[in-house]
């Protein structure tokens, strides 16, 4: 009896040590992980855009993240103008591509030459600026892809705005840069000399994959 109640007291020991070390790895993985999520207090707006650098595959930059100015991408405003996106209308999406296109707008003019001329930057607004700047044309794209790949555009586009309206602008940047990269991806035009292209014929319309 002696003999297995001083075997139950060193299993009980050493639980006791294989506990007092999983909690030592969790402690030491919490504050690890803490300050890279709180990684410079960033504003909003460097938080979208940081989220759409990734979204888009492109390294951030922070020199010229940090110049981003807050006033531009509001909550509000950003929330709002992804929602407006993801209706059902045409109208709606129209007047949301539109409030997020003068966002950008905004965006760009507010740099300098110096931070323009920054690569990530750069193609970041380039490709938004292509995506956003025809209204119908992006309707057309989202269209053309979805028909293309089964997935919905709009339906990205209304988790982003969830996920905005919660305050989480990381992952919501990150799925409206993948939502810019997949549609920039693409060029429209009108033509009927696209026989054996990647291609899809939307009322004179059509789209080809950019190689």
């Amino acid at each position: 009896v002696s003999t297995q109640s001083t075997w139950g007291f060193f299993d009980l020991v050493r639980l006791y040590m294989v506990l007092f070390k999983a909690l030592v790895v969790l402690l030491a993985t919490l504050f690890c992980i803490g300050p890279a999520r709180a990684q410079s207090n960033l504003t909003v707006s460097q938080t979208f855009i940081k989220g759409m650098h990734a979204g888009l595959g492109l390294q951030v930059n922070y020199t010229t993240l940090g110049q981003v100015s807050d006033a531009i991408f509001k909550p509000n405003t950003l929330v709002n103008s992804l929602n407006y996106m993801s209706q059902t209308s045409s109208a709606n999406k129209m007047i949301g591509c539109q409030r997020l296109y003068l966002l950008f707008l905004q965006l760009g003019s507010s740099l300098t030459e110096a931070q323009k001329d920054d690569a990530s930057i750069r193609s970041l607004l380039n490709d938004t600026y292509n995506v956003l700047e025809n209204p119908q044309d992006f309707i057309y794209r989202a269209d053309i892809y979805k028909r293309n790949t089964g997935i919905d555009i709009f339906t990205k586009l209304a988790y982003c705005s969830q996920l905005a309206l919660a305050g989480d602008y990381s992952d919501s940047g990150i799925i409206f840069g993948n939502v810019v990269g997949l549609l920039s991806g693409c060029l429209l035009y009108t033509s009927d000399a696209a026989d054996d292209l990647l291609c899809v014929d939307l009322g004179g319309r059509r789209i080809i994959k950019k190689k």
